[in-house]
């Protein structure tokens, strides 16, 4: 979360990064006399952590540098979880230790094989325990040197290595991580073809890897779609695809098959479903959306009409502009349909919110690539920010709506945890403004990631802690919380295909009551489609093996007390937050569980 480099722990350097002369002239080794320095270095327990190259361990103080030391020699294995320990010699008292650098050499009848250091500990002479964060990839190509746990800020870096150093490190990822343009208006991306040029740490772990390479070749075999995969046919009667549904269904799923043609059911879907930030409150009809009332009166309450719903604020609207004009797919070969439909919405006495009018847009010509850039156009700094989404939408008090609930909890929750981050590493406003590195990133984001839009909000500067506070926060809930909401029902509310079909074959009625369940089972996609769409969802809501529920933090990045004190607060908040969800879930029908603090992953897994 931190921009500090000792924060992360870990640096890449490409060689040294220090001119040869502050590299040896500030060194004393001229001493005969040796001091011993006790290490303890710990291999990562992933698969494929360990290592049967020669890797070497240096001490840099401020004073002087211990020897290079081998940790292991050729053939001798460092195990995934193995720690190590042994002693480094050193000509004299090294002063304060800088950092720790690790490098490796390639075995010679053995391809080059990356090591994952999780921490190195070391005890001086004097007893002093220090430790050095890493959780990176060493290889032959990127050497790493790890700062000690305690984050400092680029302008409390005063010795001239340290310095030196940091200015290397920000060099070399400049000229790693350079920016590429995708198309014209959109953000930018990283400019490499090849992901493997990339270090190993920006890459997918080989757990997660392979973890998702098995998953999507037996999605089908688990779901026991196989056979049905290669059919290009449409279906033919409700109860085929009810058959092979029944080996796939969850709890929610089942219920999505019982209710999705009953009206309240589409009202909880736009305020609970897998897109539950669109509805908002209708104060006026929007002028491509002219409903007469004699139309959708019969709807409402007995004596009432839809000028008085409006101005008492009973009635939403969900307006899904951003598909119009989409053109559709050929699958197998037939054209397909796409609508961009505006749906009224009433609350009802019995606080049901229900469709009164439905809306079918025209289809047109634009793709793809337009949809994304009509979404970073519409895209603000507000809009990710969810209580300001949220009385922007004018939802303050639509009831029912578990995912507003939940999710403020969640961001006043993280709010409490950033809020307290920040302030120990920046006491004060001041020293925002002076973290040129700080400055840099946001500076970064507002130009390359949303093309220096102003109308994004999105500040070019940070000029104090609320304002970085505001900022960090809306990042850890889009990552987290925001990704869990929209992406772990896609399975519960997909995979009973006509609740939510991924493409339709033919075009929506335009005369109302004139739809039979027959002409809706010919406009659903066909048998392979469906498959296919049953396994994508699966796939995206499938918890991977390697996930890490939000507030947890297996590795040990923040050593001081400050910052582990805030994590066990955010732990306990997020487990009482826990609980207060269970209680209200029991009580209903339909559990509302997608943002569930143990079931949300702390980061974008995909």
């Amino acid at each position: 979360m931190m921009t500090s480099r000792a924060q992360s722990g870990a640096n890449w350097v490409q060689g040294s990064c220090w001119p040869p002369a502050l590299w040896w002239g500030w060194m004393n080794c001229s001493s005969s006399r040796m001091e011993t320095y006790k290490v303890t270095v710990t291999t990562g327990d992933m698969v494929h952590s360990g290592t049967f190259d020669r890797v070497f361990i240096t001490l840099v103080g401020s004073e002087d540098r211990s020897e290079r030391t081998v940790l292991s020699t050729e053939g001798q294995d460092l195990s995934s979880g193995m720690v190590m320990e042994l002693a480094v010699s050193a000509p004299d008292l090294l002063g304060d230790l800088l950092f720790v650098r690790l490098d490796k050499e390639q075995c010679f009848f053995l391809p080059d094989d990356d090591w994952f250091c999780s921490k190195v500990e070391v005890t001086t002479p004097s007893g002093e325990t220090v430790l050095f964060p890493c959780y990176r990839w060493v290889s032959d190509k990127w050497a790493v040197e790890l700062r000690e746990g305690k984050a400092k800020k680029v302008f409390e870096d005063q010795h001239p290595i340290l310095i030196q150093q940091r200015t290397g490190e920000l060099e070399l990822c400049h000229n790693l991580y350079r920016w590429a343009v995708f198309r014209e208006g959109l953000p930018k991306m990283v400019g490499i073809d090849d992901p493997a040029l990339l270090p190993h740490d920006a890459r997918f772990s080989f757990t997660k890897a392979m973890d998702l390479l098995v998953r999507s070749k037996t999605a089908l075999d688990e779901l026991k779609l196989r056979s049905l995969a290669d059919r290009k046919k449409p279906w033919t009667k409700w109860e085929d695809i009810k058959r092979i549904f029944w080996f796939n269904k969850t709890m929610v799923s089942g219920y999505v098959q019982k209710h999705w043609e009953e009206d309240w059911f589409l009202g909880y879907q736009c305020l609970n479903g897998c897109n539950p930030v669109v509805v908002q409150r209708c104060c006026q009809l929007p002028p491509n959306f002219p409903v007469p009332s004699c139309l959708v009166n019969p709807f409402l309450e007995a004596g009432s009409t839809l000028e008085k719903e409006l101005l008492k604020g009973n009635i939403y609207l969900c307006d899904y502009k951003v598909l119009d004009g989409i053109t559709p797919n050929l699958i197998n070969n037939r054209l397909q349909y796409m609508v961009a439909p505006l749906c009224l919405l009433y609350k009802k006495t019995s606080d049901q919110l229900v469709p009164i009018a439905i809306q079918h847009t025209a289809i047109g010509g634009i793709g793809l690539i337009e949809i994304l850039e009509r979404a970073v156009q519409s895209l603000t700094y507000s809009s990710l920010c969810l209580p300001e989404d949220i009385s922007a939408r004018g939802v303050e008090s639509v009831p029912n709506y578990y995912y507003r609930d939940d999710g403020l909890c969640l961001w006043n929750s993280i709010n409490r945890f950033v809020k307290g981050m920040v302030k120990v590493y920046y006491p004060d406003d001041n020293a925002v403004v002076k973290d040129t590195e700080l400055q840099s990133w946001i500076k970064e984001i507002f130009t390359e990631g949303f093309q220096e839009r102003p109308e994004s909000e999105i500040p070019q500067s940070f000029t104090s802690l609320e304002e970085v506070t505001k900022f960090v926060n809306m990042v850890v809930f889009t990552v987290s919380a925001q990704h869990a909401a929209v992406n772990s029902g896609l399975f519960d509310f997909s995979s009973w295909m006509p609740n939510s079909p991924s493409s339709l074959q033919w075009p929506p009625p335009i005369t109302k009551g004139s739809t039979t369940m027959s002409d809706i089972l010919k406009a659903l996609p066909d048998i392979n489609t469906t498959v296919r769409l049953m396994a994508t969802t699966w796939l995206l809501s499938k918890q991977p093996s390697d996930f890490v529920a939000l507030g947890q933090y297996p590795w040990e990045h923040f050593i001081e007390d400050a910052p582990c004190r805030l994590i066990l607060e955010l732990q306990e908040d997020l487990a009482a937050l826990s609980q207060k969800i269970k209680e209200r879930n029991a009580q209903l029908e339909l559990p509302y569980t997608y943002l569930l603090p143990e079931l949300i992953e702390n980061s974008i897994a995909l």
